[in-house]
């Protein structure tokens, strides 16, 4: 019985439940350090509809079709109206006559976003051996995709049958989106062991939001919709709602690895329930990330 009782204890000591304190812990003294993350970013869809062609009044209300930037661009900026060149009939190889002006439902409507890449830097101070309070600062730069189509009239041979009959054609809607986000919080070591830990973490977080491009692409033209011309040049019209700060709540739970030397690494989950800034009253939904973490876990010995 008490063979099986010296067993069951050793067998916790190695998954790091009951061990007592280990050189990895005592070196986790009071003190900043700081570290670096790298990892992957998979932004929530909702706001991604910002870059859907539409965008905003100057009293930031989301546009119809007719006041949209995407019918202004292609049918008449680049469409030949106000007498300027039809570098869309250019592009589709077609006649000024043989492509259909777009409409409402040439719109894109499957606008969502990439996974993007995740860096930031870490700061934590260590209250004690289990918790630290930590002070990250991550930033990412995702994009954003989605597709419209234009409509060419079908072509015909001089015997009036038609012979080229694919006429609806779909081109790509992008854009492009700078984030950056300041988390604080606590974070606290569920197991004790000196090779490896489970954690937890939480707190707030601050989100900074920049919209920095928003493009319609057909074959090697590139439309911007962020800003509108008229005939002679002059803008007209600015995009809206395309910066942002707001807030949320992030959390975390992941491994914390010793690896022997000066440097720790941590593999974590990260989602956030926060507000983007962006477009036009953003609710909060979940954001994810992954990532590794290296900090310096040791104090430099003088």
């Amino acid at each position: 019985m008490n063979f099986s009782k010296k067993k069951f204890k050793l067998a916790l000591i190695c998954f790091g439940i009951f061990n007592s304190p280990t050189e990895f812990f005592s070196q986790q003294t009071k003190g900043f350090k700081f570290g670096i993350l790298a990892g992957a970013y998979f932004a929530n869809n909702n706001t991604a509809r910002i870059y859907d062609g539409y965008g905003y009044s100057s009293d930031k209300v989301k546009n119809n079709f007719e006041t949209s930037s995407l019918n202004r661009k292609i049918n008449f900026e680049y469409g030949g109206g106000n007498g300027q060149p039809d570098r869309i009939a250019k592009e589709l190889a077609v006649g000024t006559n043989e492509w259909i002006r777009i409409t409402e439902k040439d719109m894109p409507i499957n606008m969502h976003y990439t996974p993007a890449f995740l860096i930031g830097f870490l700061g934590r101070y260590n209250l004690n051996e289990n918790s630290s309070v930590l002070f990250n600062f991550h930033t990412a730069r995702i994009s954003a995709t989605g597709n419209f189509t234009i409509e060419t009239i079908p072509s015909t041979n001089p015997s009036g049958v038609t012979w080229k009959t694919e006429n609806i054609r779909t081109f790509l809607i992008t854009g492009t989106e700078q984030r950056f986000s300041i988390q604080t919080g606590l974070q606290r070591y569920l197991s004790r062991n000196e090779i490896f830990n489970f954690f937890v973490e939480a707190g707030p977080v601050f989100n900074m939001v920049k919209a920095v491009n928003n493009k319609a692409i057909i074959n090697s033209l590139q439309v911007d919709l962020t800003r509108q011309y008229n005939e002679y040049g002059n803008e007209i019209f600015r995009a809206r709602n395309m910066t942002g700060v707001d807030f949320g709540f992030f959390a975390g739970i992941g491994i914390n690895l010793n690896t022997g030397s000066d440097w720790g690494v941590q593999i974590l989950y990260n989602p956030a329930y926060e507000r983007i800034g962006i477009g036009e009253n953003p609710g909060p939904f979940v954001q994810h990330s992954i990532g590794v973490r290296m900090y310096k876990a040791k104090k430099e010995v003088s």
